[in-house]
């Protein structure tokens, strides 16, 4: 399975844009991108049909995305800022966790007896 050269990569300007904006993503050569020193992304061509390897939360392996229509290529970029930052439910849980943290400290602090 080949990786997509430079020519196969110039139809997916606008997502390797996109995917170079996720912050904790490096492009380490064209169309090959690192999260955490961990190969994350890369594209492959195949008779001319593009599609990424997305690696698996877990980092057991990857997921094959196809990259046939505008919809594919943003089900992609949504994967993969999802990935590192979490889905949108797990995100607002951390922050609502900090927050309570946050709080516990503050009361403490403070020297107020909550019962």
């Amino acid at each position: 399975m080949a990786r997509a050269d430079a020519e196969a990569l110039r139809s997916l300007l606008p997502v390797l844009r996109q995917l170079r904006e996720i912050k904790g993503v490096k492009e380490t050569q064209p169309g090959t991108f690192y999260a955490r020193r961990d190969a994350f992304i890369h594209f492959h061509d195949e008779g001319g049909v593009l599609h990424a390897d997305l690696k698996k939360a877990g980092g057991s392996g990857f997921d094959r995305f196809p990259l046939a229509t505008p919809a594919d290529q943003r089900k992609l970029v949504d994967e993969g800022a999802n990935e590192l930052i979490g889905s949108p439910p797990d995100a607002l849980t951390r922050l609502v966790h900090a927050d309570i943290q946050k709080y516990r400290k503050l009361i403490a602090d403070s020297g107020i007896k909550i019962q």
